[in-house]
């Protein structure tokens, strides 16, 4: 209790073990959460994306395109990245907190990938090419998910 006001501080009213409690997840709850992540980003990227590509001549192609480049980014780098974020949070079990699921690393490239989305909408790069790249992006966040959504139905065995 704090003496010169006789008003209790936040750790007087709130036991540190509810803080802590209130801030845990379990691991289903963390895959949920990164799995859940990555579809939001991967729908905001996808909507606005293809938002650029419908008044252009070829959208369809343009659509596949980046359709094709995120699948082949998916297989040779989300899912990698995806299996090690499932694997963190087996790592740190059923306790861990909640906002943990991503390494301090790992939230600080999401960062840098939003300030750099953002950037790149304030250049002069024609909405058509940054249409493909938001698809492509989108499309491999979609796909990588899978690894999340994979072992919340079959187990961590599926990992690998």
């Amino acid at each position: 209790m704090t003496a010169s006001a006789g008003i209790p501080s936040f750790a007087d009213a709130v036991p540190a073990a509810l803080v802590r409690a209130s801030l845990v997840a379990g691991e289903r709850i963390q895959l949920v959460l990164a799995g859940g992540l990555w579809l939001v980003a991967a729908a905001i990227l996808g909507v606005r994306g293809i938002g650029w590509l419908l008044p252009v001549a070829w959208t369809l192609p343009l659509i596949g395109a980046g359709v094709l480049v995120g699948a082949v980014k998916a297989r040779f780098l989300l899912d990698r990245v995806a299996r090690g974020v499932a694997r963190r949070i087996h790592d740190r079990g059923p306790d861990a907190s909640i906002v943990g699921f991503l390494s301090v690393r790992s939230w600080v490239v999401v960062v840098i990938m939003m300030a750099g989305g953002h950037a790149l909408r304030l250049t002069a790069t024609p909405r058509p090419v940054l249409g493909v790249l938001y698809v492509a992006i989108a499309t491999a966040l979609a796909l990588a998910s899978r690894t999340y959504w994979r072992v919340l139905g079959r187990g961590w065995s599926t990992l690998g």
